[in-house]
């Protein structure tokens, strides 16, 4: 970052957050186009976020710390791009602007949603009636805050 060579040593952690999600519909073949099936709940549902992303800093004090500390050691742009960082106001658009650092840093500063596993009917091509289908988060990191 701005030139300096930076070797990060991890002081706090997110906390882990376990959700279920279920899902109930209408049965029907597999063939007919269904508005309301599991899958396209779910990914209603994830894009409505269910932690929300909070992309301000002040969730986050340990990442603030980092970062103002770091920027006492980098040149004058770099400590501009880090103050930007930490504007709730630019987060998001500084991070866009740091292309891969910044998906890097990005998780740092909001929270994180994976889903790691979808369960549902039993039979291919076929949504069973009523049958709930849930989603089930694996790796979900929140702030302290959030929670």
């Amino acid at each position: 970052m701005g030139g300096q060579r930076l070797y990060p040593i991890i002081v706090a952690e997110k906390q882990v957050c376990h959700l279920r999600a279920t899902f109930r519909v209408t049965g029907s073949h597999a063939s007919l186009a269904a508005q309301h099936n599991p899958m396209t709940g779910m990914a209603q549902f994830l894009q409505r976020g269910p932690i929300p992303a909070i992309s301000d800093p002040r969730n986050a004090p340990e990442a603030r710390i980092m970062f103002q500390a770091i920027g006492r050691h980098v040149s004058l742009p770099a400590r501009a791009g880090i103050a930007a960082l930490l504007n709730p106001r630019f987060t998001a658009s500084t991070l866009k602007l740091m292309g891969a650092k910044g998906r890097t840093f990005s998780p740092l500063l909001r929270n994180t949603v994976n889903p790691t596993s979808v369960r549902g009917g039993g039979q291919i091509n076929v949504v069973p009636d009523g049958y709930p289908w849930t989603w089930t988060v694996g790796s979900c990191r929140t702030s302290r805050r959030s929670c």
